[in-house]
Order: structure tokens, then sequence, then C-alpha cells
């Protein structure tokens, strides 16, 4: 999934994109639980402060996917959405640093869930279900990844019946056809909410006491590699007799032999092949009742031949705590024991977590014996503000214990000094109900976020801060899942946050406008290599560089358009943006164009605004880019230095610029330089009845301009309109309909 998509995909890229050989095409697609929208702000939230909606956001590291020999720029991968068996629906993206982010989208069917990052595939497991999952539902099932790589999240099952009068009807499938005891059928998104439905009021137990199992139809196990040994693992539950459930099982000194789950049975056994080596068990659990959950690891151990592993619930002893000095309501915790063994050129890593309310006590195991590789005990407590609370806000915390665990309580401390104040303002918009913004703070090797519904234009973030830790929003100004409607999506490049600080943190202000993400390393957005040319550049972004956007999507229909011509010829086209959008380039083309259009308007937007935008550069101007700059192909990439514009304007709440004479900044960008060069020309017009356009005069030089212009009042809107040169032959013109409301 590309990483711009207004999460409107599940199992597919976003939009259409050329030529194969320099992405794999693509077309819009929606996602069938809920729509991709839902995937990183949550939807079907927890009750929150004063009707403000929650909803925990589990995540951990990632990049910006890349296609085939690209270098990944630090930002987040917006999420797909996939939907259990059990109608929990569940996001997955990579945050800036490359490692998968699991996101949890409202309530947890059963009230907690156990979650399981084995090497690339992330398992969550609501407790609804896991009495029967590893007996009569194939784990598999609830391996989130692989649903993610379905289209529309549909999966092929086999059906085994317990007898031949058991009925057809299986809750949670569709069943296609049955033959004597075995059928076959599809998890649908559909399927799984009426499961998830039934499991409200009959156990789990019940509702699959015909059936003897449900397992994925195609499951592609790998081979195995290595001579195997079977393996007998045992758990040992909190009242020392043998339990079911899962156990991890990974090699702790060989990362390329890696590790994975198993299940044990009602015996508490279950039986695995691994290849000789040193290994560790990790699982987790919860007390019958919900009262607390364990994270436990077993010693390690070695395996020459067969043998038995044991691991202990009985061995979580100690607590492990935050305290927070805000005020917390609804609060949810994700807990979670992770384990990173080195290797080259991959590693291996594996983490069972908690998924619970976050009053809930966990307790973990002292580390006993030898401890190769990476370990990490983490923790992060999302809340929302009380109903007392005088203005909204969210707690997003993150802190870890690293390398051996002690025989000790550990408690994580947050407070003003320890964490960045965000004063977030989402402007523009009549009704805020159906919104919803999103926070994230992660480090290197994990990371959580937590969505709220907006009661209004103001919501505070507070947000864990300190070295390594990093911190990005992300917004979405519509999100209706009945409609298929997912508008005004904004996302931000993650930074570093720091302690103590406090600052403003403007959404969605005016005008709306394409742009390249500005990083701290100029990035090859627009490239060219091998007669290939690719151009990324994301519309409907705000004043803020570090921001991007979107086009909007309506009933299952991207509001956007895009095309990348060579001379006269498109060599690129279709419904969508200018993500990775481009293909050959003819012989003798001497001039490369970008175009895009897109459109917001209705509910809950306070006016409409139209974008097009179209950037044209001369191949003859490719540059090398700096040391330290991102460009695929090393040597043989060079960046096309597009031109694009970021703008600053003295708007109010609603995007309405104040009566008289003001100035418009305007900050030019060159794709590949961090500061522009040989820029000639800048030039403004501005339009306060959307048909005559009123020339704005420019005063600047460098990258920094400001377009001087005399607002009337009025009840309609202004646009906006720019257009930048430079030495080497670039052009750039944007016009943006409907920038600005007209003061009153």
């Amino acid at each position: 999934m590309v990483p711009w998509c207004a999460r409107i995909v599940a199992g597919t890229d976003c939009v259409r994109q050329g030529n194969q050989a320099v992405r794999r095409k693509t077309t819009p697609a929606i996602a069938a639980a809920a729509g991709l929208a839902a995937a990183l702000a949550g939807i079907a939230p927890a009750s929150g402060a004063q009707g403000t909606e929650t909803v925990a956001t589990p995540t951990t590291r990632a990049s910006r996917a890349a296609p085939e020999g690209r270098a990944a720029p630090a930002v987040a991968k917006p999420s797909q959405i996939v939907t259990l068996p059990t109608g929990d629906l569940v996001g997955l993206s990579t945050g800036p640093t490359g490692a998968p982010r699991t996101s949890i989208l409202g309530r947890i069917s059963g009230g907690a869930a156990t979650s399981m990052r084995v090497g690339g595939a992330t398992y969550l497991i609501p407790r609804s279900v896991q009495d029967v999952v590893g007996t009569k539902l194939d784990p598999q099932l609830f391996n989130a990844t692989r649903i993610a790589q379905r289209t529309g999240g549909r999966t092929p099952v086999t059906l085994s019946y317990a007898s031949a009068g058991a009925a057809t009807a299986v809750p949670g499938v569709e069943v296609t056809g049955r033959s004597g005891l075995t059928g076959r059928g599809f998890i649908t998104p559909s399927s799984s909410r009426a499961l998830g439905r039934a499991l409200a009021g009959t156990s789990a137990a019940t509702l699959f006491a015909g059936l003897s199992a449900v397992r994925m139809a195609d499951p592609g196990d790998p081979a195995a590699r290595w001579p195997m040994h079977t393996v007998t693992l045992r758990l040992i539950g909190r009242d020392g007799r043998p339990a079911p459930g899962p156990v991890g099982y990974l090699n702790v000194t060989d990362a390329g032999k890696g590790g994975g789950m198993a299940f044990a049975n009602y015996k508490g056994i279950a039986k695995v092949s691994m290849p000789s080596g040193t290994y560790q068990l990790l699982g987790s659990g919860f007390e019958a009742d919900l009262s607390a959950g364990y994270l436990a690891a077993s010693p390690e151990f070695t395996v020459t031949g067969p043998r038995t592993a044991t691991l202990d619930l009985r061995t979580a002893t100690q607590a492990l705590s935050t305290r927070v000095s805000k005020p917390l309501a609804d609060s949810f915790a994700f807990t979670s024991l992770e384990r990173n063994i080195p290797g080259d050129p991959y590693g291996s890593s594996m983490s069972f977590g908690l998924l619970a309310p976050g009053d809930l006590p966990v307790e973990f195991a002292p580390t006993v014996g030898p401890l190769h590789g990476e370990q990490a005990l983490v923790q992060s407590v999302l809340a929302g503000s009380p109903a007392s609370a005088r203005s909204p806000y969210i707690v997003a915390t993150l802190n870890s214990k690293t390398g051996r665990l002690p025989a000790a309580p550990v408690t994580f401390v947050e407070n003003d000094r320890t964490m960045t104040t965000a004063k977030s303002v989402v402007h523009g918009l009549r009704d805020y109900s159906r919104s919803m913004f999103t926070s994230y703070v992660g480090n290197e090797s994990g990371g959580f976020g937590m969505g709220v519904r907006l009661t209004g234009p103001k919501l505070t973030r507070y947000l864990s801060a300190g070295p390594g830790l990093n911190q990005n929003g992300e917004l979405f100004a519509v999100q209706d899942d009945e409609s298929m409607t997912f508008a005004g999506w904004q996302n931000e490049l993650a930074s570093p946050g720091t302690p103590g600080r406090v600052f403003a943190d403007p959404w969605l202000a005016a005008p709306l406008h394409s742009n390249f993400p500005q990083t701290e390393q100029p990035v090859c957005w627009s490239c060219v290599q091998d007669g290939q040319v690719i151009v990324t550049s994301l519309p409907m972004s705000d004043t803020n560089p570090r921001h991007f956007g979107n086009p909007d999507m309506i009933a299952n229909s991207i509001r956007g358009t895009y095309a990348v011509l060579a001379d006269a010829s498109t060599i690129a086209s279709g419904e969508g943006f200018l993500y990775d959008a481009g293909g050959a380039i003819p012989a003798g083309a001497k001039v490369i164009t970008a175009r895009q259009s897109a459109t917001r308007s209705g509910s809950p937007f306070r006016q409409t605004t139209r974008l097009t935008t179209e950037m044209s550069t001369p191949l003859s101007a490719a540059i090398a880019l700096p040391p330290g700059g991102e460009c695929p192909g090393g040597d043989s990439c060079r960046a096309l230095p597009m031109l694009s514009a970021d703008y600053q304007a003295a708007v109010d709440v609603d995007n309405r610029l104040s009566a008289g004479s003001q100035s418009i900044g305007i900050l030019v960008h060159q794709v590949g330089r961090l500061t522009p060069r040989g820029i000639r020309s800048v030039k403004a017009w501005i339009s306060y009845d959307g048909h005559t356009w009123t020339t704005a005069p420019v005063t600047g030089s460098g990258a920094n301009y400001r377009a001087a212009i005399t607002v009337p009042r009025g009840s309609g809107t202004a646009g906006l309109k720019v257009v930048v040169t430079d030495a080497a032959g670039s052009t750039l013109t944007e016009t943006i309909d409907g920038a600005f409301l007209l003061p009153r």
C-alpha cells in the first residue's frame, strides 16, 4: 500500500500510477470493512470527555514504502484497514523507522486482546475467541498482515464439521458448499461483523459447537530449510496448571532461523519443529475475569534434538505501570515484551503484547540467565480528558525498559516537564463531529498512538518526548464509513519531541495546495533514472511545510486527477494524484510536465476549494542530489528540480481573511535542493468574485516572497493564483479557487 493513499484501500495501491516498469499499476479500491480512512484515526470509538470519542491505536516504527530500488525517507505510511474474524477493525501501517505499526480501532471484542508480532506478521486475538483459537479456529485467520494482502479482506477457508448432522451454516463464514463433513467458504468483513454481534451474547465455544475446525484454505507456510527437531512446548497458567494459549519461540543467536508461534492445547502442550540452536519462549495472558495481565519469557535454552521447553506465566511477578500527572478518562494501554535479534543482512524479531484498559494491572517476568540480542518492555498509556476538563486534550505516552528486566517493579512517570504540548487548531470546518485526530509517539523499536473525535477546533495534545522519540499527527476532517466519505486528510512528517516544549499546531489552515514534503535532507520526489520519470506531489496540503494532504474520497470516488507528460505525450494519467506517477520517457523528449487537480466541498467544509497545479521542468535541468540526499538507484538517479510553493496567510479558525491591506507569504522550493536556486520570477493574482483576477504585487528574493493584497468584505470566497519560473526553464502554475473566506 502506498504511503500517501488517503486510507481508502485495503490490499491494493490507491491510484493508477502509469507505467508498470516504474511501479505496479494500481486502481482505486475501497476497504470492504469500513474504508481505509478509519485506519489510523479509528472508528466506533469509546466515549470520551465532553462527547469526545477516543480510540487507542498501538503502533510501531515505519518508513515511506518505496518502489523497488528506492531509498525510503523518514515519513510514516498510512494504514490499511483489515477486519478480524470477530469484526474488530485493525489498521496496519509503518512509521518513520520502518517497523510495522498496528492500530486497534474501537472497542475490542471481549474487552481485551493478545497481540503478537512474529517476523513480518502481526496477529491479534480478541479474548472473546481465545478459547477456540488454536483448536477450532486456525490462528492464521487472525494474521492481520495476511488478511490485508487479500482484496477486500476476503479470506478463503475450509470447514470440518463435527458430525453429519451439524448445521451447514457457520457463524462468521459465508459457506459456499458442503460435502459430508467438509465445507468451503469465505470469511468477509460482513460475515466478521455478524460474528462480532453474535459473540456479544454467546460464547465462542457455543457458537462453534458444530465444527471441528475452520482453517485458512491457502496457508502458504514456508518449507523447512534445516534439519528439524520436534520440541514439546508446555504453557503453565497462573494457577500452576497446564493452560491453552499462544506461545512464541525465537532463535536468539541466529536471526536467519527466526521463530514462530504455536498454540498450546487444553493440556497446555504444543509440538513444533525447530532447527538446532538457542531459543527463548515468549507469552502473555490475562486473568479469567480480566483483573490483570501478564508478560513472560522463559530462560534461553538449546535445541540439539527432541526436547521439552516450558513457559510459566507464574514467573511474571513484577508490576509495570505508568504515572501521568494529567487527569485521564477512558484510558487504554498497550504493553509489550519485545525481542530483536540483529542479523546480517536482516534481523528477526518477536513481541507479545496486551491491549487492555489502562487501569488493568500488568506484571512482567524478570530476566533469568543469559540474554542474547535486544529486549524491551514497553508501555503506552493513551487517554482522553475527563468531562470536567475546561478544554479537550489527549495524552499519548511511550516508555520502555531495555535490556535485562529487574526483579523489582518498574514505574514510568510523565508530566509537563517530560512531555511536549501541541496546541492543535483545526481550521475551516462548520462541524467537527465526523472528524478524527490521531497523534503518535514512537522510537526506533516501536510506538503508539491515539485518535479522538473533535468537539471543536481546539485540541491540546500531550505527547511523550525525549531522546530517540519522535511524534507525528494525522487528521481526517470527515470520516464517514456508511457513506464512504473520507475527506480533509492531513498527515505530518515525524519529528523529534522536546521535553517541556509548548507550540502552536495549526491544521488545514488555508490555502490548500500541492506539496513536495519538506524533509531535513533533500528527497527526490521527481526523479529521472534509466529513461523513466516518477513524480510524487501531495495535493490539498495545508500551510505547514511538514504537513501533506490527499484528495477527498466521496462514495468510493477519488476527487482528484493527475497526468504526467513528456513534451506533448501523456505517459501517465488517471484518477487520484501524483504518487510515483510517470513512466518511460519517449526518445527526444525535452520537458517533463506534471499536473494534478483536486476538489474539496460539502459538509462540513466552510467553502469549496478547487486546486489545479502544473509543474514543468526541462530534462536538461536534472541534478544529482547532495550527500545525504535520498534518491533511488545511486549515481544513476537524478532529481528533476520541479518547483513548488508553500503559503502563509493570516486567517482565522474559519480560514477567513481579515479586511484591508495585508500580504500572503510565498515560500518557493525546488526538488533536490534545500534552498532553491535561480528563481527568476514570482507572480501572484487574487480573485474576490471567482472570475476576475487582480495582480497582487510580489516582493522578495531567493526562496521568500510576499504578495500584497487588499481584501474587501463580502459573503463569498477569495481565490489565489501563483506562477513561479527559474533560470533553468522550470515553471509552476498553481490556481486555488476558493482558497479563503472573505471577511463579513
